[in-house]
């Protein structure tokens, strides 16, 4: 089994809620929502906010 280091960032305005449709992934096969995010790089290990905001950029 792979391991893979992720960041996500859920970002809310009052009650509205920035997300992403995602049409399916390794793990499922189905269409779903979720947070804005991704894999770490290498200089983000320690640091997995740079990669929330990477990926919300």
């Amino acid at each position: 089994m792979e391991i893979r280091q992720m960041a996500t960032a859920f970002l809310s305005n009052g009650s509205d809620m920035l997300m992403m449709k995602k049409a399916g992934s390794r793990l499922f096969d189905f269409e779903f929502w979720g947070g804005i995010g991704g894999h770490l790089e290498k200089g983000e290990l320690n640091v997995p906010m740079s990669a929330s905001y990477r990926e919300i950029e």
